[in-house]
């Protein structure tokens, strides 16, 4: 066989390959059911329990994050289908040196959920203004879908639900009379380049949940998924459809408030050590407290 029919039969072949790949990838996908109940990773971890929290993750080594599998870094856990996703990355982060990323899982089938849940926050006060604020980029569409979800595991039940759709847009689990399902927002999620997205609950004190693309009100809902009306804990997932394409989905620099309009929270991380001065300046503190509710008595 000639040089030139070497070539030709190559050719021939990478195309019959790429042909059998796209006669298996599916030109649809099966509509998903509203997720209602809090979904569970593998392993959970103990809840922390702090009510009037501000839970930040950047992702940084500084946090406890190292590259690689996400799983039992820092308190987050996993689905238990993949061993493998989703990591802690440093290609890409929208501030910072790392980031949460999720690609695809080859060893597991289409169709089959992968993602992160962050550390469990244990019962949060019902009835105040909580906040989720992200960044995310996700690199195309025409893959996966992503969901980003807010759950009570206490209440057992999700809080909202969030689907950034295959086909790029972006879609939220509400009941406009007919029961709970996926709702058009008639926005679209930005490909290839980061956004922020947010959502509030009981905004002002107010049931309901709103919802903001890079600071745009683009969803106003008056409907919880269920009896929860508060965030312990956010899960970020796909269900494993990029089709050998590339497709990766990063995070970075999550908050979770759940008092954003009441008290002052108390923070996830440790506070520093105050010091010898720090200690003289709370003690002087302590005692004008003291003395004031005294002479006011």
């Amino acid at each position: 066989m000639n040089q030139i029919s070497k070539v030709t039969l190559t050719i021939m072949l990478t195309t019959l390959s790429w042909a059998a790949i796209s006669a298996n990838k599916p030109t649809t996908k099966p509509e998903r059911a509203v997720t209602i109940e809090a979904l569970s990773p593998d392993g959970q971890l103990s809840s922390v329990n702090t009510p009037f929290l501000v839970d930040s993750h950047g992702f940084e080594a500084s946090e406890g994050f190292s590259l690689g599998f996400l799983g039992g870094q820092a308190g987050w856990t996993v689905f238990a289908n993949s061993s493998v996703e989703p990591t802690i990355d440093n290609s890409n982060p929208a501030s910072g040196s790392q980031h949460f990323r999720m690609a695809e899982d080859t060893s597991i089938s289409w169709g089959t959920d992968v993602g992160g849940f962050s550390p469990d926050l244990g019962p949060q006060p019902a009835g105040v203004e909580n906040r989720v604020n992200a960044d995310f980029m996700i690199s195309s569409s025409g893959g996966s879908d992503y969901y980003l979800i807010g759950q009570a595991p206490s209440l057992t039940f999700a809080t909202w639900n969030v689907n950034f759709d295959w086909q790029g847009n972006i879609f939220v689990a509400d009941d406009l009379g007919g029961g709970f399902a996926y709702e058009d927002t008639g926005v679209a999620w930005p490909v290839n380049s980061y956004f922020n997205f947010e959502v509030v609950t009981n905004p002002g004190g107010t049931a309901g949940v709103e919802y903001y693309l890079d600071g745009t009100l683009i969803w106003t809902q008056t409907t919880m998924l269920s009896a929860s009306d508060n965030v312990e804990q956010v899960v970020f997932y796909n269900d494993n459809f990029q089709f050998g394409s590339g497709e990766t989905a990063d995070m970075d620099n999550l908050m979770i408030d759940t008092d954003a309009a009441g008290q002052p929270p108390t923070p996830a991380m440790p506070v520093p050590g105050l010091g010898t001065f720090g200690i003289i300046l709370l003690s002087l503190g302590l005692l004008w407290t003291v003395r004031r509710k005294w002479v006011l008595s």
